[in-house]
């Protein structure tokens, strides 16, 4: 009986901390994973991408920069966080080869508006590493990012994933 609680205890914990691992967070600021894809070769989970990136991110708001000859793409990218007055910013990075792609999510930016006595709203942009926020706050906006960066995420590895219409431009 005691091994059993013991191993359901030590399966709980790995759980939580890979769980933790995939998330930003006070010593985890960047995201990076490596998806399989048996089925498409380097190129198509390019093209798949690079539709996706089209299809997604507003040129207004978003600087991508596509290598089709590396099979390479970074993209800067701005969102807007849930109370509207906030945002983040980062760089997303997608490598191809035949049957997988790794993308990283890094260089994270926090921009909020803070109201100065004799300046009025000011913007106010720093990097995640660098906030003197307390660590309540700081978790806070990990949290908000967190939420934010899930559907993005989760999105571009099914759309790249599933089998669907490659955009030829």
């Amino acid at each position: 009986m005691r091994l059993i609680f013991i191993t359901a205890i030590i399966s709980c914990l790995s759980v939580s901390l890979l769980f933790s691992q995939e998330r930003i967070s006070a010593g985890n600021l960047k995201l990076e994973e490596v998806v399989r894809v048996q089925s498409l070769s380097q190129e198509q989970l390019f093209l798949k991408a690079k539709s996706w990136i089209l299809e997604t991110l507003k040129p207004s708001d978003n600087l991508v920069y596509i290598d089709a000859e590396n099979h390479r793409m970074v993209a800067t990218i701005n969102q807007l966080l849930e109370d509207r007055n906030t945002s983040v910013s980062y760089k997303v990075t997608l490598a191809f080869k035949d049957g997988r792609y790794k993308y990283t999510i890094d260089r994270l930016i926090y921009t909020y508006v803070q109201n100065w006595f004799n300046m009025g709203a000011v913007k106010v942009s720093i990097p995640l590493e660098s906030m003197k926020f307390s660590e309540r706050k700081k978790a806070k906006i990990y949290n908000q990012i967190n939420r934010e960066l899930r559907p993005f995420v989760t999105t571009m590895m099914q759309s790249i994933k599933n089998p669907g219409k490659i955009a030829d431009w």
